[in-house]
């Protein structure tokens, strides 16, 4: 058999070779350069999501832009105007709810506060829900009432105040959990309208009912389940890249304690949105399937998927037992 032999290449070939490769690694420096600039633009106007600020931030990290002077962007700006400006107005939109509340806190109870706060009152003088006032309701709002009236008072308006406080950190809630999912822009504007429908008459907004506390606590077991998704993505990035296209679909479940956790948290906030009313019991659903199609998506980590599924299976039933 023929051994192939190359002869020594030509100095105007090698020349050629290394224009070539100058050019290329030019183009590319520009490039990306470019794509720095657009999303440093994006970041300052408030429009950059968390999806993508964790893409960047794990692009920067592996170096995935080569020939970009990262020096200088591997460290986070500080915060812009924009996301100072929507920290403002969902904070004005707190206060601005939160006088609406305060002025009608004197109105007489709705029939179903009036059930509830009987209900509440019987569990401070240490009668068990059920007792002595039973219907078809679970028991979760007869203790939230009750600690509403050992903090405000065993009052009309200590309820209403209790109420404006609840629905206050549901809305800051809402932007945390939007925040997350779609930027500042996106989360004010989530905030600002979850403000202003819990309010209406339409739903009796201004009234205790058992709605305000199964949102609340779904609320926290949505944005716990996020943080859940995040967190996994980040501690997969130390091995592979991680794919942050959408926060509650990577595809991973990871066996850090801590992320475990989370988990059971996420399980028992959504467990006590079912205790607050029978209807919560949707979000124990989401909570399963996510959980379920996460593992689908990985065959290869079907044993982390049913770890993390037991560990929010165990928060939801521990509300209950």
């Amino acid at each position: 058999m023929e051994s192939d032999h190359i002869g020594p290449l030509n100095p105007d070939t090698i020349k050629i070779c290394r224009l070539e490769h100058a050019r290329e690694e030019r183009e590319i420096r520009i490039a990306a350069d470019a794509m720095l600039a657009e999303r440093g633009a994006k970041r300052k106007n408030g429009l950059m999501a968390e999806t993508e600020r964790l893409e960047e931030d794990l692009g920067l990290q592996h170096s995935e832009i080569p020939g970009a002077n990262l020096a200088g962007t591997t460290e986070l700006p500080a915060p812009s105007r924009a996301r100072w400006l929507a920290f403002a107005v969902v904070g004005l939109v707190i206060l601005l709810f939160a006088g609406i509340r305060c002025r009608v806190r004197e109105m007489p109870l709705e029939r179903d506060e009036g059930e509830y706060a009987y209900a509440g009152q019987l569990i401070l003088q240490g009668i068990p829900p059920y007792q002595l006032a039973y219907n078809m309701k679970l028991p979760g709002t007869y203790v939230a009432y009750a600690a509403i009236l050992r903090t405000f008072g065993e009052t009309a308006a200590g309820i209403h105040v209790g109420l404006m406080v609840v629905n206050g950190l549901t809305t800051v809630m809402v932007f945390f959990l939007a925040r997350r999912l779609y930027g500042d822009l996106a989360a004010a504007t989530a905030a600002a309208s979850f403000a202003l429908l819990s309010t209406s008459e339409g739903v009796l907004g201004l009234a205790g009912h058992a709605t305000h506390f199964v949102t609340f606590f779904a609320v926290a077991g949505l944005l716990f389940l996020v943080a859940a998704r995040r967190s996994e993505s980040l501690s997969n990035s130390g091995f592979e890249r991680a794919n942050p296209e959408t926060l509650l679909n990577s595809g991973f479940v990871s066996t850090n304690p801590e992320t475990l956790k989370t988990y059971f948290a996420a399980g028992v906030c959504m467990g006590l949105a079912f205790l607050m009313k029978q209807p919560g019991a949707i979000f124990i659903l989401f909570g399963a399937q996510e959980l379920v199609c996460s593992g689908w998506r990985d065959r290869g980590s079907e044993r982390n998927c049913r770890r993390g599924w037991g560990c929010t299976a165990q928060g939801r039933y521990f509300p209950t037992c």
